[in-house]
């Protein structure tokens, strides 16, 4: 009895021109991810710190409130933190990113830098912080009289 050919098939393997086309497709794919999320980095870095710092902000009022006094909140420019000794916490500065008061308090020659002081009634010293990373910027604003807290993005 003859067997036939025609009824069998042969494993065949991708071709050397399959395999390039594949990962060429592969390598366009990732770059165009990557760089994608390096240009979000910036903006996450800086809306991540802005969040902490309004945060900060609100919990230092929230002591002043409560404690019955001022509530000072610190740049420490050298330890890269902002504080404040009445509410004994801190937020790091994450590395690159920038922090001013605008405008600033008189005597900016200090080893830390007044970024915001709340007052036992509830108001604040008010103004605009300014933070700032790559070509990405933020402002988190206080109300004087209230002393209520808003970030703009």
């Amino acid at each position: 009895m003859r067997t036939s050919s025609a009824g069998k098939t042969s494993p065949r393997g991708f071709t050397l021109i399959e395999m390039i086309v594949v990962l060429v497709m592969l390598a366009a794919t990732v770059s165009l991810i990557s760089g994608v999320n390096l240009r979000q980095r910036d903006s996450l870095v800086l809306r991540d710190f802005g969040t902490s710092l309004t945060a900060f902000f609100q919990l230092a009022r929230s002591t002043a409130l409560a404690d019955g006094r001022k509530s000072v909140c610190l740049l420490d420019v050298a330890g890269r933190r902002v504080f404040s000794p009445g509410v004994g916490r801190s937020v790091p500065v994450p590395a690159g990113v920038d922090v001013a008061r605008k405008p600033p308090f008189p005597g900016t020659g200090e080893e830390n830098v007044r970024l915001m002081e709340f007052f036992m009634d509830g108001s604040s010293s008010g103004g605009t912080v300014a933070v700032a990373f790559g070509e990405h910027t933020g402002l988190i604003e206080v109300d004087p009289l209230l002393g209520g807290v808003r970030a703009r993005w």
